[in-house]
C-alpha cells in the first residue's frame, strides 16, 4: 500500500517537478537571483500566515474522517471541516491585511510593499479552503483523486505564473501566488464535488461543537508550525540583511533541491502512513512495527535516490537555475545526509500526532526549530551556505534526542535493530558521496552511488514481494 501511494504521488510529483523546473528557469531568466529571492520572501510570509489560518485541520481532521463509522458520520465531519475552513480562511484574510504593514517594514525596511502583502490575504483564504477539501479526499482514502487534484492545481498555477511573470515581471510575483492558490482550490473542489457521500447540513452551533476537538488538537500543531515558519522568517530576514536578496535566492535554491524535490518521498509516505498509523496507535507492538517498517523503506529509497542524485547536482542546478547558483552546492552535498536522519525522526514524530498528544508535539517541534535557527546563523557565519548543510545534520541529531523521551520513554515503543543499522549505513553512504563530490569532483560520487543504487533496487524488490 505504501509503495502504491509512493508510485501514485511520486509520478504526480515528477510532473509537478518538471513544471516547477520550467517555472523556476523562466523566473531566473526573466527576474534573476533577486526575483528568486523575492519569491522566497513572499512565500515565507504567505506560509507563515496560512499555516496559522489553516489551524492544521488537514492533520487533525483526517483522523476523525478516516475513523468515521458510517457514510453519514463521515459526511457530517466533512461538512464541519468545510465550515471551519471557511471561518478560518476569512480570519486569515483579515490577519494578513492587518499584519501587512509590519511585514513590509520588518522585511523591506519601508511601507512600500504593504499593498502586495495585503493582497496575499486572498491566497491565504483559498489555501485554507483547499486544505479543508483535501481532508475529505485523504480521510476517505481517495488517494487517486487527491493526487489528480494536486496535479491539475499545479498545472494551472504554473501556467498562470509563467504568463504573469512574463507580462508583469517583478510585479507578477504576488498575483501569481494568489492565482496559484485559486487554481489549487478549484482543482480539489472539482474532485470533492464528486464524492459519493452527500453533505449533511448542521446548525452553526453543532458545527462549532463538533469542530472544537479537531481545532484544539490542530491549535497545538499550528502553534508548532507557526513557530517553525516564524523562525524561518527570522532567518530569511537575517539572510536578507547579511547576504542580500541574492543570498536568499541561493539559499532558497539549495533548500528547494534538498527538501522539495526529494521531499516527494516523505510526502507520499506521510499521506498513506499517518491515517494507517492512527488506527493501530493503541497497540505498542503494531506501532513499533509500523514505524520500523516505514523507516526501513525510506532508507532503502533514500540510499539509491540521494547517492545517485549527488553526482548530478551541478547539472540539476544548471537546468533549474543558472551558473550563479553553483555556490549552493556545498549546502546540498552536506544537507543530503540530514534527510536520512529526517526519515527516522519523521516516523517517530507521527506517533505523537497519531496519539493526539498536542502538547508534546509543540514542545518537540518548537525546541527543534529554535535549535535549527541558532545553528543556521552560527554555521552560516562560519562557513556560508555550506555551513547550513552541517547545521541540518546537527539539528536532526538533536531532534532525535528531543523526541526520544516521548517515543521510547512515555510511549514505551521500540525501533528494530536492523532499522538503526540501516539508518547508520544509509547516512554514511550519502555523506560519503557528498564529501567526494565536494572535495574531489561530483563524478567521484559515482563510486558510492553505483553500489548504493544496486543495493537499493535489490531491497526494493524484496519489499514488493511482501
Amino acid at each position: 500500500m505504501v509503495l502504491k501511494a509512493l508510485g501514485l504521488f511520486g509520478s504526480v510529483q515528477m510532473l509537478n517537478i518538471l513544471l516547477g523546473i520550467v517555472r523556476t528557469k523562466l523566473v531566473v531568466v526573466w527576474l534573476g537571483a533577486a526575483g528568486v529571492g523575492l519569491f522566497a520572501i513572499y512565500n515565507s510570509v504567505l506560509t507563515l500566515v496560512s499555516t496559522f489560518s489553516q489551524m492544521n485541520l488537514r492533520t487533525s481532521a483526517v483522523r476523525e474522517v478516516a475513523g468515521a463509522g458510517s457514510d453519514a458520520e463521515a459526511s457530517g465531519m466533512i461538512y464541519v471541516v468545510r465550515r471551519w475552513s471557511l471561518w478560518l480562511g476569512l480570519l486569515g484574510l483579515v490577519a494578513m491585511a492587518a499584519a501587512a504593514p509590519v511585514f513590509s517594514i520588518r522585511t523591506f525596511g519601508s511601507l512600500g510593499e504593504t499593498l502586495p502583502l495585503m493582497a496575499l490575504g486572498v491566497a491565504v483564504l483559498f489555501m485554507t479552503l483547499g486544505n479543508g477539501e483535501q481532508v475529505a479526499l485523504q480521510g476517505r482514502g481517495l488517494l487517486k483523486p487527491l493526487a489528480s487534484s494536486s496535479m491539475w492545481g499545479t498545472v494551472g498555477g504554473v501556467a498562470l505564473t509563467v504568463g504573469l511573470i512574463w507580462w508583469l515581471r517583478d510585479d507578477g510575483i504576488v498575483p501569481s501566488l494568489v492565482g496559484g492558490s485559486v487554481m489549487t482550490w478549484l482543482a480539489v473542489r472539482w474532485h470533492t464535488r464528486r464524492l459519493p457521500v452527500p453533505e449533511c447540513g448542521l446548525s452553526a452551533r453543532e458545527t462549532w461543537d463538533k469542530g472544537v476537538p479537531m481545532v484544539r488538537l490542530g491549535l497545538y500543531m499550528t502553534l508548532a508550525y507557526v513557530m517553525a515558519e516564524l523562525f524561518n522568517y527570522i532567518f530569511i530576514t537575517y539572510l536578507t540583511h547579511r547576504g542580500g536578496v541574492d543570498g536568499v535566492g541561493y539559499f532558497q535554491a539549495g533548500f528547494t533541491i534538498m527538501n522539495r524535490y526529494v521531499g516527494m518521498v516523505f510526502m507520499a509516505i506521510g499521506v498513506e502512513f499517518y491515517p494507517r498509523l492512527s488506527t493501530v496507535v493503541s497497540s505498542r507492538r503494531c506501532t513499533s512495527m509500523y514505524v520500523s517498517h516505514e523507516t526501513l523503506l525510506l532508507c532503502v529509497i533514500l540510499l539509491g535516490g540521494l547517492t545517485l542524485l549527488t553526482p548530478f547536482i551541478p547539472l540539476v542546478i544548471d537546468i533549474l537555475y543558472s551558473a550563479d547558483f553553483h555556490v549552493a552546492e556545498p549546502m546540498i552535498y552536506l544537507g543530503f545526509p540530514a534527510l536520512v536522519l529526517r526519515a527516522l525522526t519523521m516516523c517517530m514524530s507521527y506517533v505523537i500526532l497519531a496519539r493526539g498528544d498536542g502538547k508534546a508535539y509543540v514542545v518537540t517541534e518548537v525546541i527543534s526549530e529554535a535549535v535549527l535557527l541558532g545553528l543556521n546563523i552560527w554555521f552560516y557565519d562560519m562557513w556560508g551556505l555550506g555551513g547550513l548543510g552541517v547545521a541540518s545534520i546537527i539539528n536532526f541529531l538533536a531532534y532525535l534526542g528531543i523526541v526520544s523521551p516521548w517515543y521510547f520513554g512515555k510511549y514505551g515503543l521500540t525501533v528494530a535493530r536492523r532499522v538503526v543499522m540501516a539508518v547508520a549505513g544509509t547516512f554514511a553512504a550519502v555523506l560519503g558521496a557528498g564529501v567526494l563530490a565536494l572535495t574531489v569532483h561530483p563524478a567521484a560520487a559515482l563510486a558510492v552511488a553505483i553500489p548504493s543504487v544496486a543495493i537499493s533496487l535489490r531491497s526494493l524488490r524484496k519489499f514488493l514481494r511482501k
